[in-house]
């Protein structure tokens, strides 16, 4: 799992996605939308060190 951050037009939203492999091709999934960037930014400037994702 790893934090994407996508652009859409003037916003960035911040996502948690997924890895893995289907038919022997590899595709992503978005796991969970966090939220805003600007917004999440604004709250906490260092927001995106505080996450930890690990597999279970």
């Amino acid at each position: 799992m790893y934090i994407n951050i996508i652009s859409n037009g003037k916003y960035k939203y911040v996502y948690i996605n997924e890895s893995y492999r289907e038919n022997g091709k590899t595709k992503t999934r978005h796991v969970q939308k966090v939220g805003h960037y600007d917004l999440l930014e604004d709250k906490d400037p260092n927001f995106l060190p505080s996450f930890s994702i690990r597999d279970t």
